[in-house]
């Protein structure tokens, strides 16, 4: 659970500070007051890789601060790191220029292990993000979690067999080798764990590399057209700008409401047009002010992009690829220097854990099976209640051949009505559709997941009304056993939070504040549109503040 959160010099944030509470807490603002950069924060916090554009002007860097308190799987990694602590405190700094930092408990740590440290206790869920869920191994993973601790357990035993045969396997076929081949693979499994360890690739970086060198290489033409963006907004000299033009309109609608007080709307608005367009031109400046051309950085960029290529040639696709297979390629080296077994009595301890393995692999399976269906019940009445009264969700469990996660594929489908074919998640399904069921396996694997942090970024996307209602208590329930952030436009959503911070900007600034009391009430009358002096409106939002039957099921739950 995240109980503090620091941002500095991010974005429109110039400083920023937020206490989070177990429970639902929601996230509010107007568009361009920063909400984006809170996001932002927790994803450097994820160890992703930081963007000095986003420095904020008259900052030397990005920082984020956090104190988080850890799981006890996390707590057991923090001892085997060698940390000493009940609360996980984290930082990352991201400089204009230059590389960025984390730290855990103050001392350096490699983004890597920022990774490992907050992944199992922060999940982040956005459009960006939803991609993941659409992968066999994710869904597998959730899965796994939503069976329970006997199933865990099992599962854990399947790994320690698998491993078991795999290291079986090679030491087998190590000893059916000729010894001049095995020196061969072992000078080049040395060599090129050497190359890797030196150039320490980040996950994400061949994506990240390509866009970087294309930003360099075109410094002088992004000046040119942003520089030329900005100038037919602002003017210059006898150049008329648009903010000249907004600027004149604006004052001969104000003079004509003397006419007619209907037009004051209309001057209202382009007056806050106005107020829009000149945030734009400003930021734009920003952008330009910071464009910088750097030959050597460029050269670098090319040069650790080419090293990177030539390391995952025939190797590996991504970087998390190529991570992994550093770790294959080290356990084995290890095998290949230390190998010295009779063939025989290998192969016969092979045939007996792989017998093994199978056993435990049909376990598995009928285990998974139980959990898809109980999942599917799940999910499929949170979908109804959701405003997808036709949809239904499946999990199907087909059997496959051993691997290291068992012998199952997994897939999650949907159909949203009837008369559809099932899809696989995501295929077919519309945003605001795949956010309610993540929504949906969230709230049913709330219960079963250890303690942790759950993000949520346009889960409201899309809906509205009873819908938008829905969502929010669905929130507020996974709330009751999970620590719950949400972004969110739509007061339905906020309304149901124990806990609301607004981001509200002031000029170039933004500040961030928690909504208590006549606050809150004020900032859903702005959520919903209202005149903050209109009864009716205020009754409404003060309503909606007020309708929480599932806190009143839970108290009876107590009685």
């Amino acid at each position: 659970m995240i109980e503090e959160l620091r941002i500095k010099g991010l974005g429109v944030i110039d400083e920023a500070h937020l206490e989070l509470a177990p429970g639902f807490t929601v996230i509010t603002g107007e568009t361009g007051a920063g909400k984006t950069m809170v996001l932002t924060s927790l994803r450097l916090l994820l160890g992703e890789k930081g963007d000095g554009a986003l420095v904020r002007t008259g900052h030397p860097q990005i920082e984020i601060d956090a104190i988080i308190q850890p799981t006890a799987t996390v707590a057991k990694h923090l001892a085997e790191l060698g940390f000493e602590s009940e609360e996980l405190i984290l930082s990352r700094t991201v400089p204009a220029n230059g590389r960025s930092r984390a730290a855990a408990q103050g001392r350096p740590v490699p983004l890597r292990t920022l990774e490992e440290l907050v992944s199992p206790l922060l999940t982040i869920h956005g459009q960006a993000d939803q991609w993941r869920v659409r992968r066999s191994q994710v869904q597998r993973a959730l899965l796994d979690t939503y069976a329970g601790e006997q199933h865990q357990q099992l599962l854990a035993r399947y790994r320690e067999q698998w491993a078991a045969v795999t290291t079986l396997k090679r030491t087998l076929d190590e000893l059916h080798r000729d010894h001049d081949q095995q020196q061969i693979e072992i000078n080049y499994l040395r060599e090129v764990i050497t190359t890797l360890t030196q150039l320490a690739p980040q996950v994400g970086e061949e994506e990240e590399l390509p866009a970087l060198i294309e930003r360099y290489s075109h410094v002088a033409d992004l000046a040119q057209t942003v520089g030329d963006a900005v100038q037919t907004l602002q003017g210059e000299d006898n150049l008329v700008g648009v903010l000249d033009l907004l600027g004149q309109c604006a004052a001969e609608l104000r003079s004509a409401a003397g006419l007619d007080s209907a037009l004051t709307s209309y001057s209202d608005r382009l007056a806050q047009v106005e107020g829009e367009v000149a945030d734009i031109a400003a930021d734009l400046w920003q952008y330009v002010d910071q464009l910088s051309e750097d030959p050597d950085e460029l050269a670098s960029l090319q040069q650790r992009r080419a090293d990177l290529e030539a390391l995952m040639k025939g190797r590996a696709t991504t970087v998390a690829e190529l991570l992994d297979w550093q770790v294959e390629a080290e356990a084995r080296l290890a095998e290949l220097t230390g190998s010295g077994a009779d063939p025989e009595q290998v192969a016969q301890q092979l045939a007996a854990a792989q017998s093994q393995l199978r056993e435990l692999g049909d376990q598995l399976h009928r285990s998974r099976h139980q959990a898809g269906l109980r999942l599917a019940k799940i999910v499929n009445r949170e979908l109804h209640e959701l405003a997808m009264p036709q949809a239904q969700f499946r999990v199907q469990v087909q059997a496959e051949e051993p691997q290291a996660h068992g012998s199952d594929d997994v897939q999650m489908e949907l159909r949203a009505r009837p008369d559809a074919p099932f899809r696989p998640l995501g295929d077919g399904a519309s945003g605001g559709e795949l956010s309610r069921v993540m929504l949906a396996l969230e709230v049913a694997l709330g219960e079963q997941a250890e303690p942790g942090t759950y993000i949520f970024d346009e889960v409201d996307q899309g809906i509205g009304g009873h819908t938008a209602t829905e969502v929010g208590r669905r929130l507020a329930q996974l709330g009751q056993t999970q620590q719950v952030v949400a972004v969110t436009h739509l007061p339905q959503v906020a309304a149901c939070a124990d806990r609301h911070y607004v981001l509200r900007r002031h000029g170039q600034q933004t500040s961030v504040e928690e909504a208590v009391g006549e606050d809150r009430v004020e900032e859903i009358v702005r959520m919903l549109g209202g005149k903050a002096d209109s009864d009716p409106v205020r009754r409404h939002a003060a309503e909606l503040l007020a309708d929480k039957p599932w806190q009143d099921r839970e108290r009876k739950k107590e009685g």
